[in-house]
């Protein structure tokens, strides 16, 4: 943690590198996959442009998904983490191989700036990658 607070002006560096690109390259959505530095981006900064976070770490924050062998501490680390980097996000899709109910209430009431929940079942068929929502 030490080490991180000595790269601050680093980090804040690339927030503003983030946010110039954002409003000058003319994007309508941006994508994040799971990415600190744009969520910060959108806390810090706050962009025009919507933003959308899709991954399958998500799905720690719903509340039908179950840990191994849980830490308290760690999970809610991991879970801080986890909606740092969605701030902002219109909608998080969390990404399962198995079928799981949304949970907006729950992936959405921790920040103002975060709304939706979706979960999308990925497939994998001959190589090809889809997904279905439901």
């Amino acid at each position: 943690m030490a080490y991180n607070l000595t790269r601050l002006p680093v980090y804040l560096k690339s927030m503003h590198y983030i946010h110039r690109r954002i409003e000058e390259s003319g994007a309508e959505l941006v994508i994040n996959f799971y990415e600190l530095l744009t969520g910060m981006t959108y806390l810090f900064f706050r962009p025009s442009v919507p933003q959308i976070s899709v991954g399958h770490q998500y799905l720690f924050l719903h509340r039908d998904f179950e840990f191994p062998g849980k830490n308290g501490f760690h999970l809610w680390l991991l879970r801080l983490f986890t909606r740092l980097t969605c701030i902002g996000a219109r909608e998080k899709l969390a990404l399962s191989f198995r079928e799981m109910e949304d949970d907006e209430e729950r992936m959405s009431a921790w920040f103002r700036h975060c709304c939706g929940g979706r979960c999308c079942r990925a497939k994998v068929r001959k190589g090809i990658i889809s997904t279905d929502t439901w």
